[in-house]
């Protein structure tokens, strides 16, 4: 196992690590605006599909109210599968979903379809971390 060393900010932008810096700053920045994006978008995405307000916080909520399911969930195949497995499957479940959410009119299909995205995006996180610390 190796041990940890305490590294200097300008060391993250040598060569031997600045391609890693600069993949993980932007894969932070697009995984950030995708997860809380999502969040903030779908109340006006259910209005803009003719769903009154309170309904539209209400699925809003019930599609939040998942966000703490997707770590437990990843947890219990995290160790058995390659991270990057995981990520893949996550990003891809992400975009597949999110095509067939962006789609839908029936309020219980738009309500399942957001829970999904907000657990593969869960997964999505809770995996590619472990990548922060390497």
């Amino acid at each position: 196992m190796a041990q940890e060393q305490n590294a200097s900010f300008a060391e993250l932008w040598q060569s031997r690590y600045r391609g890693r810096t600069i993949m993980m700053l932007v894969f932070n920045f697009f995984q950030s605006i995708g997860y809380y994006g999502f969040a903030s978008w779908v109340p006006t995405l259910l209005i803009a599909k003719g769903i009154n307000v309170t309904h539209s916080l209400l699925y809003s909520f019930v599609i939040a109210i998942a966000n703490p399911i997707g770590p437990l969930l990843s947890m219990s195949f995290a160790e058995r599968i390659e991270r990057k497995w995981i990520v893949v499957g996550s990003a891809s479940a992400i975009a597949v979903i999110g095509i067939i959410f962006s789609r839908q009119e029936e309020a219980a299909l738009i309500v399942a379809l957001g829970v999904a995205l907000a657990l593969a995006s869960n997964c999505l996180t809770f995996s590619y971390r472990a990548y922060l610390r390497r």
